[in-house]
């Protein structure tokens, strides 16, 4: 299975190429624009895909956008509390969660040739623990754990 996980929404968006459960590239596209964080952590910052860090990884796996079997998109808008109900003010969070549910569109914007459906909304907390669990892989007896302070739900942390 050839996928390609992304992270977009709040900072640091970067992108990894995973082929076959191994992580064949990732990279945030603070290496490419040299803006620190890739983004600022604002809703209107929330548009930009890391389409260098995406595109990257591609040319790294030899790969076409539409080669990918899912896009895994970190974060599912539809799981999303309102910024009001978690004590947060936060008068532009529609904004972010309104781009988010666009994501498959822009993602397919950025990367000509992939089919918007395919790609995924994963709970924010589940991408955390595949990149855990990814990385530790060689580890027979280690478990990722995790606490996030604002994402879309708490998701329980087993890969």
């Amino acid at each position: 299975m050839r996928v390609l996980g992304v992270n977009a929404l709040f900072h640091d968006p970067s992108a990894a190429l995973v082929l076959d459960g191994h992580v064949h590239a990732a990279a945030e596209e603070e290496r490419f624009t040299r803006r620190k964080h890739g983004n600022r952590p604002v809703p209107f910052g929330a548009w930009e895909l890391p389409e260098q860090a995406m595109r990257w990884c591609l040319d790294v796996g030899g790969l076409a956008p539409g080669d990918l079997d899912p896009v895994a998109y970190s974060f599912d808008p539809a799981l999303a509390k309102p910024s009001d109900e978690m004590g947060l003010l936060d008068p532009w969070d529609w904004l972010r969660l309104r781009y988010a549910e666009r994501a498959p569109q822009f993602t397919a914007s950025a990367l000509p040739g992939l089919n918007p459906a395919a790609v995924r909304f994963v709970p924010h907390e589940v991408s955390h623990a595949a990149s855990a669990a990814l990385a530790i892989q060689t580890v027979d007896d280690s478990q990722p754990r995790l606490l996030a302070m604002r994402t879309d739900v708490f998701a329980p942390a087993d890969p």
